[in-house]
């Protein structure tokens, strides 16, 4: 099994029903619109190799040998495309803790429910697990659509996991932020302006100071002029990663919200429902989270792309290999 089917079969098929439709259409953008969109434009366009005698992406004024890499180094202390690649990494590591704690609890619930259900019905063991099975299942999502639609997989939420999905919420937007906050940084040392506006592009030419500094000796010339070839191209599609940014953002917030709304984060009104029905029904049943007919389509549609989007990455790899 390589890192796709991998990807396709774990992290698709299982982790993805503990998102909401929000928190599905942000994955799409952020592997789709964002880092598939790097993968093949983003790369082509920043793409630098530098040398003595200079670079088709950047050009200096200068004869003397290792000046244009100080240059460079200067002026690139972090590429874009690297940056937009870190920023899949560390969005990927609070997830992936998250959906590993929630499979914790779930496989938890289920387990109990299995030694509930070998129990007689009314003895003093059964009514004590099932207040424990209803501190542990606040929540079922009955209606996750997978490749199969008949093939429908349940998904318990405890309290405690309704209140951990809302501040990884919270922690995906502050790294959302984070993120813009760095490319902004990145331009304003780029353009050694202090407009905002005039911040987000890529300057056509840049005044190196490397030679100022007495430390870096492969430059003698205090100020040499490079040139930036491709600043349009640069410009255009920083703009259209940032614009995807934004939207991420709103979708983030509007997940938060949802999750709010949706999500139990008190298991006290829950257990005096549920109490109740013990002395009567023996066996309670567990509040359902019904997604609506429309948010479940659109969690299916997400889903679908995001498999797409793993079988065209690895025919990516694997022609990149070839060559």
């Amino acid at each position: 099994m390589n890192l796709t089917e991998f990807f396709e079969k774990f992290i698709i098929e299982s982790f993805s029903v503990y998102n909401t439709p929000f928190r599905d259409f942000w994955l799409v953008t952020l592997f789709v619109f964002r880092f598939l969109a790097v993968e093949i434009i983003g790369e082509n366009i920043f793409k630098s190799n530098i040398d003595d005698e200079g670079d088709e992406g950047f050009n200096c004024l200068t004869d003397v040998k290792g000046c244009t890499q100080q240059c460079y180094n200067r002026f690139i202390f972090m590429d874009h495309t690297r940056l937009w690649h870190f920023q899949v990494l560390f969005f990927s590591l609070p997830m992936a803790l998250f959906y590993f704690v929630a499979s914790f609890y779930n496989s938890k619930y289920h387990s109990m429910s299995k030694e509930v259900g070998k129990m007689p019905e009314g003895s003093a063991d059964y009514v004590r697990n099932m207040r424990k099975i209803v501190e542990y299942t606040q929540l079922e999502n009955r209606y996750h659509i997978m490749k199969e639609e008949e093939n429908k997989k349940q998904v318990t939420w405890h309290p405690n996991m309704g209140r951990l999905y809302m501040v990884l919420c919270i922690l995906l937007i502050g790294m959302e932020f984070a993120s813009l906050y760095a490319v902004y940084n990145l331009n304003v040392w780029q353009n050694k302006e202090k407009d905002f506006l005039d911040s987000w592009k890529i300057p056509r030419d840049y005044y190196c100071t490397v030679g100022a500094d007495k430390t870096h000796n492969s430059c003698t010339d205090p100020n040499v002029r490079c040139f930036i070839d491709k600043s349009n191209q640069k410009t255009l599609f920083m703009l259209y990663i940032v614009s995807i940014q934004v939207f991420s953002i709103l979708l983030l917030i509007g997940d938060f919200f949802y999750a709010v709304i949706r999500f139990p984060v008190s298991s006290k009104s829950y257990r005096k429902r549920f109490l109740g029905q013990l002395e009567t029904e023996k066996r309670p049943n567990v509040y359902s989270h019904d997604l609506g007919w429309a948010a479940t389509k659109l969690k299916s549609y997400n889903l679908s792309l995001l498999s797409h989007f793993c079988s065209f990455f690895g025919q990516l790899q694997k022609a990149t290999a070839a060559k």
